[in-house]
C-alpha cells in the first residue's frame, strides 16, 4: 500500500508545489524520529506526505517552517515543516498504525513450514514487536498533544490485518469480489480521514457535508490504493501462488481472470476521477492542485500483453471523465466569479448612491446655513442702523427729517442737526470736525461756514 499516493514527477512540479512537497516529506522524516525513534525514519513513505499535505491544506493557518540536517546526507540542511505541527503529528500517527499492520500482514504471509519460512516468520515477529512499541510511543505523544482517537477506530486498525486475512481464507476456494476484498481497507481509511482531519478544520467548515466528503474521500483512496496494489502484485502473486482477487483456479491451475482485471482497471479510472472531484469541492486553503496531481498520471501496470487492451480502454475513460469533471468545475468557478462580480458591482453602485446622497445632504445643510447666516447679518445691520436714532430719541433731540444725513465717526455738535449733511449724533465734548455745520458760528468744535475749524 505504500508509495502509491505521489505526484508522477516531482521535478516537473511548479516551484511552490515542489518546495511544499519536499518540506512535508523531510518534515515527516523528522517527525518519525521525534515521535517514534530513529529506526522509524526508514519507514517514511509518500502516503504519509500526501496525508500531511491534505491536513495542512484544510487547516486555516500554514505550518511553521525550519531547517534540519538530513541523516542520509548530514552535510546538507533541508527545509522542513515543523514536526510538531498538527498536520505532521496526525499524518505520522496514521502512518505508524499502517506500518504496524503492514508488518503484521507480512508475518501472517510467512508459512511455518520449512526452515527459511519459519526463520522469516520469526524475523517478522520481532519486527512486529518493534512496530507495536513504536506505535505505543506515537499514541502516547498524540494523547499528550490532545489528539484523541475513538476506541472504534483503534479497534478497526489493530484488527485490520486479521480481518483481511480471515476474509481471504473464507473465500479461498470461491471467487472473492473486488468490492468485498477491499472493504476493510476502505472502512479503515474512511474512519481515519474523518477522525484525523475534521478537528483541524475551522468552525465554519465543520459541517455534515464536509465530514461526509472527507469520509468518502478516505474510502475512495482506500479503494484506489487496494486496486492499485492488486494489479501491481498480479505477476508476483501468480508465480508464488499468493492470494489475489484477480487470480482464479481453472482446471487445477491458477490463471488471471480477464473480467476481474478489466473491472479493476475501470474502477481505478473511476475512483481517480471521483477523488479529483472531491478534492475540487473540499474547502482547501492551499495545496489543492498539488494533491490532485497525485492522481493525474495514466494507468501503467505491467500486465500480460492480452490484457493491455483493457488498460488502454481504462485510460481513455479516465481522460474523458477527467475532462468532463474539469469542465464542470471550470463552469462552476466562472459562474461563481460572475456572481461575485455582480455582487461587487452592486456593492459599488450602492456605495456611490450613498456617497451622492451624503454629498447632496451636506450641500443642502451648507446652503441652509449660509442663508441663515445672511439673514442674521441683515438683521444685525438693521439693528445697527436703528441704534443711533434710539440714542437721539432717548437724549431728547429730534431726529433728522432729511434722509440723506451722513454721520461722522465722532460728532462735534452739541445741538441736534437740522440741516442736510450734518451729524445726527451728539458730541461728547471734543472730536473730529464735520463736513457741514449744523449751526453757523456754533459751539466748540463745530465747523464754521463749511470750513473746518480746530476742535
Amino acid at each position: 500500500m505504500f508509495g502509491v499516493l505521489k505526484p508522477p514527477k516531482t521535478c516537473c512540479l511548479p516551484p511552490e508545489d515542489r518546495d511544499a512537497w519536499r518540506r512535508s516529506y523531510c518534515g515527516g522524516c523528522k517527525a518519525l524520529g521525534e515521535q517514534a525513534s530513529f529506526g522509524a525514519r526508514f519507514t517514511l513513505s509518500y502516503d504519509q506526505t500526501f496525508f500531511a499535505l491534505l491536513i495542512e491544506g484544510l487547516q486555516e493557518h500554514e505550518s511553521s517552517q525550519g531547517e534540519c540536517r538530513c541523516p542520509a546526507s548530514p552535510w546538507l540542511k533541508r527545509p522542513i515543516n515543523d514536526p510538531q505541527s498538527p498536520a505532521l503529528k496526525r499524518a505520522t500517527l496514521l502512518h505508524m498504525m499502517l506500518v504496524d499492520q503492514w508488518i503484521y500482514d507480512q508475518q501472517l504471509d510467512q508459512s511455518p513450514r520449512g526452515f527459511f519460512s519459519s526463520l522469516y516468520q520469526k524475523l517478522w515477529g520481532g519486527a512486529r514487536v518493534w512496530s507495536q512499541s513504536e506505535l505505543k510511543g506515537c499514541l502516547k505523544d498524540a494523547y499528550d498533544s490532545g489528539i484523541l482517537l475513538s476506541p472504534y477506530l483503534l479497534k478497526k486498525i489493530t484488527s485490520f490485518s486479521q480481518h483481511q486475512r480471515a476474509l481471504e481464507q473464507q473465500h479461498e476456494n470461491t471467487r472473492l469480489t473486488l468490492s468485498l476484498a477491499a472493504q476493510p481497507t476502505r472502512e479503515l481509511l474512511g474512519l481515519a480521514f474523518e477522525e484525523l482531519t475534521v478537528p483541524v478544520l475551522p468552525e465554519q467548515h465543520q459541517t455534515k457535508q464536509v465530514k461526509k466528503s472527507l469520509k468518502r474521500l478516505g474510502r475512495l483512496i482506500g479503494w484506489y490504493v487496494y486496486l492499485t496494489d492488486v494489479l501491481q502484485d498480479l505477476q508476483d502473486d501468480l508465480s508464488k501462488g499468493d492470494f489475489n482477487p484477480c487470480i482464479i483456479k481453472s482446471y487445477g491451475a491458477w490463471v488471471v481472470c480477464e473480467s476481474t482485471v478489466s473491472e479493476a482497471l475501470s474502477e481505478i479510472a473511476h475512483s481517480k476521477v471521483s477523488i479529483e472531484q472531491l478534492l475540487l469541492e473540499l474547502p482547501f486553503y492551499r495545496h489543492q492542485e498539488l494533491l490532485i496531481r497525485c492522481f493525474e498520471s495514466p494507468l501503467k501496470f505491467k500486465l500480460p500483453h492480452e490484457l493491455s487492451v483493457y488498460q488502454r480502454e481504462a485510460n481513455r475513460v479516465l481522460f474523458e471523465r477527467r475532462g468532463v469533471v474539469r469542465g464542470e468545475h471550470n463552469d462552476l468557478v466562472i459562474k461563481a466569479k460572475t456572481q461575485d462580480h455582480k455582487e461587487q458591482a452592486k456593492k459599488i453602485a450602492d456605495k456611490k448612491a450613498k456617497d451622492v446622497k451624503k454629498k447632496t445632504k451636506k450641500k443642502t445643510k451648507k446652503k441652509a446655513k449660509k442663508i441663515t447666516h445672511k439673514a442674521q447679518e441683515a438683521q444685525n445691520d438693521e439693528l445697527q442702523k436703528e441704534e443711533p436714532q434710539n440714542k437721539k430719541t432717548s437724549s431728547g433731540g429730534t431726529p433728522s427729517q432729511s434722509s440723506s444725513c451722513s454721520c461722522c465717526e465722532e460728532c462735534c455738535c452739541d445741538i441736534p442737526c437740522e440741516r442736510s449733511g450734518c451729524c445726527d449724533k451728539l458730541c461728547s465734548g471734543k472730536g473730529s470736525c464735520c463736513d457741514d455745520c449744523c449751526q453757523p458760528g456754533g459751539g466748540v468744535g463745530c465747523c464754521d461756514g463749511g470750513d473746518c475749524c480746530t476742535c
